[in-house]
This record gives structure tokens, sequence and C-alpha cells, in this order.
């Protein structure tokens, strides 16, 4: 983990250990999990309209249960299957993880492999 005193960072997407100006590559894993979290909703990763502006904090509950998840995709994209839609899960929750948590990205990236595209 690095640290800086100074680093660009975009609203919703930067993980907490940002606020204390430490960085990993972790981090980019975070942004990639909300990134994901955003195109399976439908919602933008901040909006100043929300009680909870970031998404991940307004969907807390839902991404950390997997039974709830499918509850919160965007009814603009067509039927996922369910293989895919748990990967999904996977991915968003574990990239949101806390950093000493949180995969490595090729971690997540070697679960893509897995899925059968149509």
């Amino acid at each position: 983990m690095f640290t800086a005193q100074a680093f660009a960072r975009t609203e919703g997407y930067y993980p907490s250990e940002l606020s204390a100006g430490y960085f990993s590559t972790k981090s980019d894993v975070y942004c990639y999990g909300v990134v994901v979290l955003e195109t399976y909703t439908g919602k933008k990763a901040f909006s100043a309209e929300r009680e909870d502006k970031k998404l991940v904090d307004h969907f807390d509950e839902e991404r950390s249960d997997e039974a709830k998840f499918s509850s919160i995709q965007d009814e603009r994209i067509s039927q996922c299957s369910e293989e895919l839609w748990k990967l999904l899960f996977q991915v968003v929750r574990s990239c949101l993880l806390p950093h000493s948590k949180r995969p490595t990205s090729m971690k997540v990236l070697s679960l893509w492999p897995l899925v059968k595209w149509p």
C-alpha cells in the first residue's frame, strides 16, 4: 500500500482507504466493483439526490445478500442467466470488501472465463 498527499478521485468510485491517503492495486479492484454494480443497477455511482449518496451505500444490504441482489437489477437489462447473475453478485460482493479482504485484480479476472456466453 502506498501513501499520497494528493490524488484525483471521482466521487462514488473511491474506497475508504483513499480518504486516509492510502492506495494500492486493490483500490482499483474496488472501483471495478462500483462499475459492475453501476452497470447492473443502472444507477450512477454518486447522486446528490439519494439519501445515501454513494451507490455502494445505497445498496449496501442488497449487494451483500445473494437473495436480495436480483431485486436491484436494472429493468432495462434482459434476463441474466442464473450463472451470470451469481457471478455478478460474487464480483460485486468481493470487490467492495474492506481492503484487507478484497481480492487482487487477477483473482477477480479469473472468475470471468467461467461464464458461458450465448
